[in-house]
């Protein structure tokens, strides 16, 4: 399907008479797409004023060999076409009362290789709006998260549960491991231990003496385990997978007070697949809360543990069967890993003033030189908060044992 039968179904579809469709290009949001906005204009057959804002997400004529093209669309137009879908079947034959509904509509998509495109409704139009990556989230936004999660993932264990077939045949549809390719690439592997190395300056080398023998003796034997741990394959579930704070839009009730926030929209499915729970919680945790959710782990655990236990229940299967709470912390001990790992480059990134706006990857092409200068940056440990956060992070994981 080509953009313009796209947007000639949807006029059709929608009964726009004498529409007007103008394209214009959209803030960067994200690293692995051009965006743009569609606007389409017209009447209703009752000669009424009728207007829909879309946003058009298409893959770039040139991708970095070291960023997922083809199969990364793939998996979120599987998501999107397949995935959710059948998620929403399930949940509505079960009479789940409030089910996963976290995600954006997808009117159109393209699965063209070099071609691929997905068409959505627009959520600026609708209110929605990013997080400044530069502040962590406040804890109304990660419980409103980690509950949307769980009742994400609930989905997945229930059909795995009782209709192991439907969910086998789910999976398999997602094109690959998005995620353990990108870090198979030793230039993304040593990107990650660039930043992890920039991350160690934010510790005390004299002070916290031990705090820094530890995180080092990570980044020089653990890191490229902990980066590929998410491809466990142990009591796993569909995750989104790239859970960086530009991927989620909120909605507030005063747009003044950020803790006013009444709902909650996932974005970019490309990350998309089995794997443990737990590299979805680490990774939105780590890259996006504030320490006390640190300080206050178990808790906020709990919090996403019996929200899964709610929404299983009310589906028909049993938590204690499927990811008990003892599952959760052993999978945290082993899998949390990945989290710091995350963390240390993409709150290098979030503070780094060349990211204000998402780069443009096609400018920025292959050069190795070009992708090292726009994702590390080593005078970020001159930023007093993004020291507070990282030190933060790494004392959190060497005083709970978890490296």
């Amino acid at each position: 399907m080509n953009l313009q039968k796209a947007i000639n179904e949807i006029i059709r579809e929608n009964n726009i008479q004498n529409p007007d469709v103008t394209i214009s290009p959209a803030t960067r949001g994200g690293y692995f797409g051009d965006p743009s906005k569609i606007k389409i204009e017209g009447t209703s057959a009752a000669n009424e004023k009728k207007s829909f804002h879309l946003f058009l997400k298409s893959i770039p004529k040139s991708m970095p060999a070291t960023l997922p093209g083809h199969q990364a669309y793939m998996n979120e137009i599987t998501m999107y076409r397949d995935a959710f879908p059948t998620f929403s079947e399930f949940q509505e034959e079960k009479g789940v009362t409030e089910p996963f509904d976290s995600t954006v509509k997808c009117h159109k998509c393209s699965d063209v290789e070099f071609k691929e495109f997905l068409i959505f409704d627009d959520l600026t139009e609708m209110g929605f709006v990013l997080w400044d990556k530069k502040n962590p989230m406040t804890s109304q936004c990660i419980e409103l998260i980690l509950k949307q999660t769980a009742k994400f993932h609930a989905v997945s264990f229930a059909l795995r549960d009782q209709r192991p077939q439907v969910f086998s045949n789910l999976s398999e549809k997602l094109y690959c491991n998005t995620m353990i390719d990108f870090f198979k690439n030793p230039d993304n592997l040593h990107l990650s231990k660039l930043n992890s190395e920039i991350a160690l300056e934010c510790i005390d080398k004299v002070k916290e003496e031990n705090v820094y023998k530890i995180y080092k003796n990570f980044i020089e034997n653990d890191l490229k385990t902990a980066a590929l741990h998410c491809s466990v394959m142990d009591k796993t579930v569909i995750i989104h997978g790239d859970r960086w704070c530009n991927n989620f839009m909120f909605k507030f009730e005063d747009s003044q007070n950020m803790k006013s926030i009444n709902k909650a929209v996932f974005l970019d499915w490309q990350c998309s697949r089995l794997s443990s729970p737990v590299v979805d919680l680490c990774y939105f945790l780590y890259c996006n809360a504030p320490q006390e959710v640190f300080d206050n782990l178990d808790c906020y655990l709990k919090l996403y543990h019996d929200s899964l236990s709610l929404a299983l229940t009310e589906m028909g299967t049993d938590v204690q069967k499927v990811f008990s709470f003892n599952d959760l912390q052993n999978h945290w001990k082993l899998y949390s890993k990945f989290g710091l790992v995350m963390a240390a480059s993409l709150l290098n990134m979030y503070y780094n003033p060349i990211h204000n706006e998402a780069l443009d990857m096609e400018q920025i092409g292959s050069n190795k030189d070009d992708l090292t200068k726009s994702f590390v940056n080593s005078d970020i440990v001159k930023n007093e908060i993004f020291k507070e956060r990282m030190r933060g992070i790494i004392v959190h994981f060497v005083n709970n044992g978890f490296i």
